[in-house]
């Protein structure tokens, strides 16, 4: 079992959440995400499906990016500061319906998973190591955090890779939608707009 402990910004109060994952093997097995602000318990086991408060999730079915809700999940590192701003610059709208910064990464992938929103992506989290990444204990939140969210949208229904549409790594980059064609599209979205990968700080 992994605690992720409190994850999401202290500034917004209301974008925090509390994540427990459990792996075997390398494997997430079991996932939760706990909104104490709307009482709201996420939970997911592999190869039985998610729900919310005990009640079954489905991704929406948006099936367009213009159609599509989209946030960005934030990240501390200095040198995706600016691809970020790129990427979202790109996908105002009419490229979107519209853009959103949860401040909390678990809980933008729990509403993934439930429909509020249609796509999250990010640009990575700053590794554990060196003078601008994260202290080690908040990297291996960050890291819990969204393999428990990861899990919360693949047994809803959506779809979760990096941002090149390869394997999902524990750090690197993530796109995350609710179903193939708007995933598809925003990969194309980020590839075209010069998003990946570090700008020189």
């Amino acid at each position: 079992w992994v605690d992720a402990g409190v994850g999401g910004s202290p500034q917004r109060l209301q974008r925090l959440a509390v994540s427990i994952a459990a792996m075997r093997a390398g494997e997430m097995k079991v996932g939760v995400i706990y909104d104490p602000f709307r009482d709201e318990l996420f939970t997911a086991v592999r190869g039985h499906g998610a729900e919310i408060n005990g009640r079954p999730l489905q991704a929406s079915s948006s099936s367009a990016l213009r159609d599509a809700w989209v946030a960005s999940e934030p990240t501390g590192d200095p040198r995706l500061a600016r691809p970020s701003l790129r990427a979202l610059y790109a996908l105002s709208p009419p490229t979107t319906l519209g853009l959103q910064v949860p401040g909390c990464a678990a809980l933008g992938l729990a509403w993934v998973a439930c429909g509020r929103l249609d796509a999250i992506f990010s640009l990575g989290i700053p590794t554990a190591s060196g003078s601008k990444s994260l202290p080690a204990e908040q990297h291996a939140s960050e890291l819990s955090a969204r393999s428990a969210g990861v899990l919360l949208v693949r047994e809803a229904g959506g779809i979760a890779t990096d941002c090149y549409g390869g394997k999902l790594l524990a750090d690197g980059p993530l796109c995350v939608a609710n179903g193939v064609e708007v995933h598809r599209e925003l990969l194309e979205v980020l590839e075209q707009s010069g998003t990946l990968g570090p700008d020189a700080v």
